[in-house]
């Protein structure tokens, strides 16, 4: 479904309600009384991804949600919008009762003057009736949770946008159409949309041809970057009619910057924005939007004269848009240009890269020659693995390491001075999600007390994709893992799950608790007791334990009754092993005695086979089933000191339960 809905130019404030075809709440019971943080504050800092600050609350996406989902206004719970008081994390409420699942996952949520905008799968019928959840309309909501109001609808859900303040303090959408195959901007005060560039207009010299949005942190001036192919003949009507017309273009190219609100830049220009570079006609040079990061715009230029050659610059995006290109870098060593998800630009003299030859991060810089950058480069920290580079924050560097766990390592000058800071830390409690939910760095203040915090999402079996938040100068724990008396793992303690489980979820975490139980096993399958701080045998297993406390948490809630049956018939078996090895613990070693000792156990077996055969008559299952099961996982080799008892103590008995 594409905009047919009529525009209303209206010359209002910002916070005025506009309502294209009525709004997305109409119909529902949501009012915002749900709402319990609500003091509305001027927006700072991080905009425009998964999470979104004010001055009092950070705005987070309460966790990976499915378009697919029922996305009337007061359903969601996860994918909705949520806040948390800055001053403590644990105070959340729900803002925002719809889905932010947009497939564009570098963008997200913004807020400015009280009012959160975003992406969400429509809730129209198509024109077969159903519920058009492929498509993507933008919308509205007021902090406190009122006045939820529908302003256009973009087209395909997969749609790249961005949604940012222009310098008239209007939001704007801009984003690409690609049915209409054109970049466009939304004024969401006025209802007035523009087209910034568009591919093959017939009645334009130039046509759109490649493009690439700002990061929502380096968007400054323009929003995004595109380039136009020039035309070297006139659009002939005729010839159009044909399915393989296409109209020949120049061997150079343009390049533009959109700043919202941006107009036509000059008398007779054919796309808004600016034109930041021109490609020369006379060698063929063309230009090449490469990528974006942070405030950066890394391009690159082609002369064909003849000889090929291309040549690497990055720009501050706000130099470019002013064409002052004085403050262009030329690249001279590219090669740390090659692998954009290994290198991290803090800013051009200090760049970070991965040495996956030798387990090392290197810093270098991207000014000088190549010598001087060569001569500059070093070695700041040893790391088994290191995916993604994230964010410098006081001398740590932060990354994600071979496991998919958010991780830091110690990369000050006074490294030779530390010790455990030099090892790496796991800063996330699971695995984390790369999209829209890739960790964010988020810094404030609250009194005089300085907070740094990572919000992820966790990807984990009992993460589920919900957001969680650690604070980087929390403690730090240390493990001894492999129980050599040296500790070996350094973790960041105070991951802490933000926002609302949906039932189905717990329940699913409920499930991977009982399946992790499989991992606590030994080679064999079998039970292994724990072990306390000395070392010694503590007959029991906290993880058989924890599971139990877990499903009881949920008795007589419909969490309980969404547990799979299997999961909870594998707990009763963990249990029953769990009580069987404990009964047959007293037989441990029982091979290895002498007949004296042996005698002296006969209470401790007698005592243990009645456990046993309470356990076997009682299953009534085919075969025995259960029984075989339970008795499979009975820890160590205590079956086989049961046997070796039971043929000590009834020698006579050719039959066995075994």
């Amino acid at each position: 479904m594409k905009k047919t809905l009529l525009k209303l130019l209206l010359c209002v404030t910002l916070l005025a309600v506009i309502c294209f075809g009525g709004c997305s709440c109409g119909g529902s019971s949501w009012d915002g009384s749900k709402v319990t943080l609500k003091t509305i504050t001027n927006e700072v800092g991080v905009q425009g991804g998964m999470v979104a600050e004010t001055e009092n609350y950070v705005y987070f996406i309460n966790g990976k949600a499915d378009a697919e989902g029922d996305n009337t206004l007061g359903t969601p719970v996860k994918g909705a919008l949520y806040a948390a008081d800055k001053s403590d994390l644990t105070k959340q409420s729900i803002v925002v009762p719809k889905l932010f699942v947009a497939s564009d996952y570098s963008a997200g949520v913004y807020i400015y003057g009280g009012y959160a905008y975003y992406g969400t799968p429509s809730t129209d019928k198509n024109s077969s009736g159903d519920i058009a959840k492929d498509e993507l309309v933008f919308a509205k909501t007021k902090l406190d949770g009122t006045d939820t109001t529908v302003l256009f609808n973009a087209g395909a859900i997969s749609t790249e946008y961005r949604i940012v303040k222009g310098a008239d303090n209007c939001v704007y959408v801009v984003y690409y159409d690609s049915e209409d195959q054109a970049i466009k901007s939304y004024n969401t005060v006025s209802g007035v949309e523009v087209v910034v560039a568009k591919t093959n207009e017939q009645a334009k010299s130039e046509s759109l041809k490649e493009y690439k949005f700002m990061t929502n942190e380096g968007i400054n001036d323009a929003v995004v970057y595109f380039t136009t192919d020039i035309y070297s003949a006139e659009y002939n009507e005729e010839e159009a009619e044909s399915e393989d017309y296409a109209r020949s273009t120049y061997a150079y190219n343009k390049v533009y910057a959109y700043k919202a609100g941006d107009a036509i830049s000059a008398e007779g220009a054919e796309t808004y924005g600016v034109n930041v570079l021109n490609g020369d006609k006379a060698v063929y040079e063309t230009y090449a939007i490469s990528r974006v990061f942070n405030e950066y715009v890394q391009y690159t230029v082609t002369k064909n004269d003849g000889t090929a050659k291309t040549e690497n610059y990055i720009i501050d995006g706000e130099f470019l848009y002013a064409k002052n290109f004085a403050n262009a870098l030329k690249v001279e060593n590219a090669k740390y240009l090659e692998n954009p998800a290994n290198y991290l630009v803090v800013d051009l003299e200090e760049v970070y890269f991965v040495d996956t030859t030798n387990l090392v991060i290197m810093k270098t810089s991207l000014v000088g020659t190549k010598t001087e950058i060569e001569q500059n480069t070093a070695p700041v920290a040893s790391v088994e693995a290191a995916n993604t580079l994230y964010f410098v924050n006081n001398d740590y560097i932060y990354y994600a390491n071979g496991t998919g766990h958010i991780a830091r390592v110690y990369i000050g000058s006074d490294r030779a001075d530390k010790t455990d800071e030099l090892k790496e830390q796991i800063v996330s409690s699971d695995t984390t999600l790369t999209d829209w939910f890739a960790p964010k760095f988020i810094s404030y203040t609250v009194g005089s007390v300085k907070k740094d915090y990572v919000f992820y999402a966790n990807s984990g079996s009992e993460g589920l994709s919900y957001v969680f938040a650690v604070e980087l100068n929390g403690e730090i724990l240390a493990e001894d893992s492999d129980e050599d008396g040296e500790n070996d793992k350094w973790s960041l303690k105070g991951n802490m799950r933000l926002g609302e489980m949906v039932d189905m979820d717990k329940a699913g975490i409920v499930n991977a608790k009982i399946t992790g139980i499989s991992s606590e096993l030994d080679s064999s399958g079998r039970i292994e007791f724990d072990t306390d701080n000395d070392g010694n045998i503590v007959l029991e297993v906290k993880a058989i334990k924890e599971a139990r406390e877990l499903v009881d948490s949920y008795a007589n809630t419909e969490v309980y009754d969404l547990i799979a049956e299997d999961a909870l018939d594998l707990l009763v078996k963990y249990e029953k092993a769990l009580e069987i090895s404990k009964k047959l613990y007293a037989l441990n070693g029982f091979s290895d005695k002498t007949d004296t000792e042996k005698q002296a156990l006969e209470s401790a077996y007698n005592d243990a086979k009645a456990f046993v055969e309470e356990f076997f008559n009682s299953d009534d299952s085919e075969n025995h089933e259960d029984y075989t099961a339970v008795m499979d996982m009975v820890a160590k080799n205590l079956n086989y000191e049961y046997g070796k008892a039971k043929d000590f103590f009834e020698p006579a008995e050719t039959e066995t339960q075994e």
